[in-house]
């Protein structure tokens, strides 16, 4: 078990990084074992070299496939953000979740501004994905045009995440300070958890997967414009 934890952190690690000490770590590994401890520093490690990447390896990827890379990745997130959208979506269909008379207007401003925000993220992942497959088909170096149409994407996926994980935040509090009777409705397939836990649940899911997405879309805007 450690030893494929081992295998994904090494996986984790940017691709700039793993082409340049990739087989020496796998080599290090392989000779001296990998324990719990030694999992976690990796993990660790991995998540300092996407935060304090070296200039120095920023040579071994170029910049059109970092731009690809980058906005596959931000696609990724994306998709797996989505996951946890229509779970908010699902958890406050129905009219009194979305302000209606007897409920607080706050609901209905969030809920709308969080479709919003949806739709918005939708058409960029539509329009990223094309460009990115189009990238992905055309054997020639992308036009300048593309490049920066594909950090364009990203920024907008990154930023519409950021934006939803903090309104479903706001919503979070809204409902469970102003409507507890909503919060405290039952919720799920086996009516457990409450709307209220859900919703938290829901949040933690999008922070984590936002996180990477930003980190992407800033490393992306700036491998755009070297």
């Amino acid at each position: 078990m450690s030893a494929r934890l081992a295998r994904l952190a090494l996986w984790l690690y940017p691709l700039a990084y793993r082409r340049r000490y990739g087989a020496e770590m796998e080599a290090l590994l392989e000779e001296s074992g990998a324990d719990r401890r030694a999992v976690v520093d990796l993990f660790r490690a991995a998540i300092g070299a996407h935060l304090r990447p070296e200039p120095a390896l920023a040579a071994a990827v170029g910049r059109e496939e970092r731009l690809r890379l980058g906005l596959g990745a931000a696609l990724a997130c994306w998709f797996l953000f989505a996951v946890a959208g229509l779970a908010f979506y699902k958890t406050t269909e129905g009219k009194p979740f979305e302000g209606t008379a007897g409920t607080p207007s706050a609901l209905g401003t969030l809920h709308l501004t969080i479709q919003v925000l949806a739709v918005a993220g939708g058409v960029a992942a539509l329009v990223g994905a094309a460009s990115f497959g189009l990238a992905v088909l055309r054997p020639r170096p992308m036009p300048r045009h593309t490049l920066r149409l594909a950090r364009v994407c990203a920024a907008v996926l990154a930023g519409a995440m950021v934006e939803i994980a903090a309104l479903t935040a706001a919503y979070l509090i809204a409902i469970t300070t102003a409507a507890p009777h909503l919060a405290g409705e039952p919720n799920g397939p086996f009516g457990t958890p409450d709307v209220a836990v859900s919703l938290a649940l829901q949040l933690v899911a999008m922070i984590l997967v936002a996180a990477p997405a930003t980190l992407v879309a800033v490393r992306v805007w700036r491998g755009a414009a070297r």
